[in-house]
């Protein structure tokens, strides 16, 4: 494993990985106006059914300098800047992912540098669902959510830890490839 530390002052690792396949029950919808996905006198949800992460889906960062932060893993490390949240910083995936983000950076003050979340990737919405209530039963705070983001698309649950940081459960991301001509954009409320 080779570890270095980025312009921002955050430890990174490096080390080659051979991904697990894995096989998981499709999330079939039923939605008005189409063909029914799920079969009749099958529940969409039970009480006793899965829902775990099956893998890390992306790490959000606290950064004094976004411009910095992006030119560091674009530059040197392969990233692309799939949409640039204007205000805040950029949304930037590595080479051999077509998840729209699996970094987002966002500019604030130096005091407040830090991770700010990282997120679980769930299977569905339904599963976001039923992973953010059980985890408020659990005795954890929820303090944003459950919603869809306009960047990316995914569905998410935000959720205080004891990490130092805050944890979030999302599911649905877009898929982009080099060919998605993301601009700069900004949330306008009203």
């Amino acid at each position: 494993m080779l570890h270095s530390v980025d312009d921002m002052g955050f430890a990174i690792a490096f080390q080659v990985t051979v991904r697990r396949a894995y096989t998981a029950p499709d999330d079939l919808t039923n939605a008005a106006g189409h063909a029914p996905q799920r079969p009749l006198n099958q529940p969409g949800i039970t009480l006793d059914m899965s829902a775990a992460p099956r893998t890390l889906s992306h790490v959000v960062y606290f950064v004094p300098d976004a411009v910095k932060a992006e030119a560091f893993y674009a530059e040197r490390l392969g990233f692309k800047t799939t949409d640039t949240f204007i205000g805040a910083g950029p949304f930037m995936r590595p080479a051999g992912s077509d998840d729209h983000h699996c970094l987002f950076m966002i500019q604030t003050s130096p005091h407040m540098k830090g991770c700010e979340h990282f997120t679980f990737h769930m299977g569905s919405g339904t599963e976001v669902l039923l992973a953010g209530t059980r985890f408020e039963q659990k005795g954890w705070t929820s303090f944003w959510g459950p919603g869809r983001h306009l960047f990316g698309s995914n569905w998410f649950w935000y959720f205080n830890s004891p990490l130092g940081c805050h944890i979030e459960y999302d599911a649905d991301m877009d898929k982009h490839d080099d060919a998605w001509g993301g601009a700069p954009r900004a949330i306008v409320s009203g």
